[in-house]
């Protein structure tokens, strides 16, 4: 080979280098299961049909829903609202990030992707980091999300954890709470104007002032037109359609059998762990593994994968305070 060449291939091989570095920091480097960092809700009673009875206010509600289980409409009404090229990017969407750039902000939908949200809401806290400290951090965290996730389980994540307001974490809580239905059975009026909140639920979700909403509801209707999901036509139709909300507190139901309820709850110990306290399943594998088994042990007994007990123990030692197994035993005493 000549020098020429040489000098040629060689900008080749170091970028080739590099990308194999990245993809390999993506897929492998530590990052706790998105699906253990979720909003863990308050208890909520259903009846049989599935309609909220009751609810722990202060917590707000979380339902959490499949994704086979959601109205197509919803699902397409979430990407035209907030992330139209979710499909095609790998985490961060670089002409979204010039648009917002070249109009300081001021669209309807800014530059960060879905899986930036889901990450800037699962990983990231509010602490006072600079903006774009926390903006790299977001970026890298959604790029190791889509390395190790497939779309439609993001996607999923996002639909049970993103906030639309009224306490609704979630969209079959937001289904229930809005309309008083499914999350499978959401029309297009009904999905756009859902899919819609997320950007702005304290403003959007008033009953007292439902304009704001709306407008936002018609935009959606237009981004899906656009896009090529609805035709202008059914755009026109939904926005004319009565959402019909429910009431923001609605009459309280059943009284008497959901005090019935929440004893029997309190009897049998129903409360869920909140954040920082282990879960019945986490404390089987901490005492296994405090006991000195080796993790394919725990997975054997417990009828568990390896890195499922690995995920486990990472999120065990944040909970506890701890960095090593040795210190398992006596941080289970004390807890």
């Amino acid at each position: 080979m000549s020098r020429l060449s040489s000098a040629r291939a060689r900008p080749l091989v170091l970028g080739g280098a590099v990308l194999l570095a990245l993809l390999g920091y993506l897929r492998l480097a530590p990052l706790d299961a998105p699906d253990e960092r979720g909003t863990r809700p308050g208890t909520v009673l259903l009846d049989a049909s599935g309609s909220v009875l009751a609810r722990d206010e202060a917590a707000g509600l979380r339902i959490p829903v499949r994704l086979d289980a959601v109205a197509p409409r919803m699902i397409q009404a979430t990407i035209a609202a907030e992330d139209r090229r979710f499909r095609g990017h790998p985490g961060i969407d670089p002409v979204a990030v010039l648009r917002a750039l070249l109009h300081g902000g001021s669209q309807p939908s800014g530059a960060s992707t879905i899986t930036q949200q889901l990450a800037r809401r699962l990983y990231l806290s509010d602490d006072g980091t600079p903006a774009l400290v926390r903006k790299a951090r977001e970026g890298i965290i959604a790029l190791q999300l889509e390395a190790r996730r497939s779309k439609d389980e993001i996607l999923a994540l996002y639909l049970n954890d993103v906030y639309y307001g009224r306490g609704a974490y979630g969209v079959e809580a937001a289904a229930r709470v809005y309309f008083g239905t499914s999350a499978g059975d959401l029309d297009l009026a009904h999905a756009a104007y859902l899919a819609g909140l997320p950007q702005r639920p304290a403003r959007y979700a008033s009953t007292s002032d439902q304009a704001p909403a709306l407008a936002r509801q018609a935009y959606v209707l237009g981004r899906l037109a656009d896009d090529g999901w609805i035709t202008r036509a059914e755009a026109d139709l939904a926005q004319r359609q009565p959402v019909g909300l429910l009431p923001e507190a609605p009459a309280p139901l059943a009284a008497h059998f959901v005090a019935q309820a929440r004893a029997e709850l309190a009897r049998i110990g129903g409360r869920a762990p909140s954040r920082g306290e282990l879960t019945e399943a986490e404390r089987r594998i901490a005492l296994l593994v405090a006991e000195g088994r080796r993790n394919r042990e725990v997975a054997a007994e417990l009828y568990l994968t390896e890195h499922s007990v690995e995920t486990a123990l990472s999120r065990i030692y944040r909970k506890l305070g701890i960095r090593s197994r040795v210190e398992l035993g006596r941080a289970l005493s004390k807890s």
